[in-house]
């Protein structure tokens, strides 16, 4: 009797850790690369966490080999997340020339506010 509802929390909560796992991510272009290491060269952190969507996302934004330029701290891991994490109400997060930004970014967003001018 009480076993069913157990067994469907259980497969809901299972089935959204497999849906949301490490972000598939496409191949960087040079702009996303070049980008990356601006953000990188002015200190820009980027804070999320490997079981959140928008994380994932945002770093599809930037493709695998841009993701290596980021700074990034996993919130959500038990190493990383308590003491290196910005007391915010949700992630992602950039701080980015003194200023914080809770939620994710569009590339041209973070051309924007981080003052990178393409080549």
């Amino acid at each position: 009797m009480y076993l069913r509802p157990f067994l469907i929390i259980i497969f809901l909560i299972l089935q959204s850790f497999l849906s949301v796992s490490k972000a598939d991510t496409r191949n960087s272009n040079n702009e996303q690369i070049l980008l990356a290491k601006h953000l990188s060269s002015i200190g820009a952190i980027f804070y999320g966490a490997e079981w959140c969507p928008y994380s994932q996302l945002q770093k599809e934004e930037f493709g695998k080999e841009a993701l290596k330029y980021l700074n990034y701290v996993d919130c959500g891991s038990p190493q990383e997340g308590p003491k290196n994490c910005p007391s915010v109400a949700g992630i992602p997060v950039w701080v980015l020339n003194n200023e914080t930004y809770e939620s994710a970014l569009t590339l041209d967003e973070l051309i924007q506010v981080s003052n990178y001018k393409k080549n």
